[in-house]
């Protein structure tokens, strides 16, 4: 069976909403993205997922196998939080974070995101510094 564990570390970035519109001059439509550091912080999660796979091969997932992926990241607290609160209950919202990570393993741990069958996601305060580990495995 395929699994594997790996940790980012860097703060987590959420991917942010997407904005189209239509530029008349250039007579074609252009997407942004909301927020400016979620291409760096996906290009930086691609990288070092594929460093792993160079280190772990066959554990790419082709496109008829399903898998499901355990996600858990540690947010820096801010000096402000009192020390007993141990979850952000504000943003960057969670949903938000998980779509920055699929979107960044879409053809680089996986052939199409739509073979992920289980997704398991957490957000907490990091003790140490601020990372995400990842976790995935084949479902069989």
């Amino acid at each position: 069976m395929k699994e594997g564990r790996i940790t980012i570390m860097g703060e987590p970035v959420p991917k942010g909403s997407t904005k189209s519109f239509y530029i008349k001059n250039l007579n074609r439509v252009v997407t942004t993205n909301a927020n400016a550091k979620t291409g760096d912080w996906e290009a930086f999660i691609r990288m070092n997922v594929q460093n792993y796979l160079a280190e772990h091969p066959g554990l790419f997932f082709t496109k008829d196998e399903a898998l499901e992926i355990t996600a858990t990241f540690y947010l820096s607290k801010p000096k402000s939080t009192p020390k007993k609160v141990l979850f952000p209950v504000t943003r960057p919202d969670l949903d938000k974070l998980e779509r920055c990570v699929g979107d960044a393993l879409n053809k680089v741990l996986y052939a199409d995101d739509s073979q992920i069958v289980k997704w398991a996601v957490e957000k907490k305060y990091a003790i140490g510094p601020s990372m995400v580990e990842i976790e995935f495995k084949e479902r069989v």
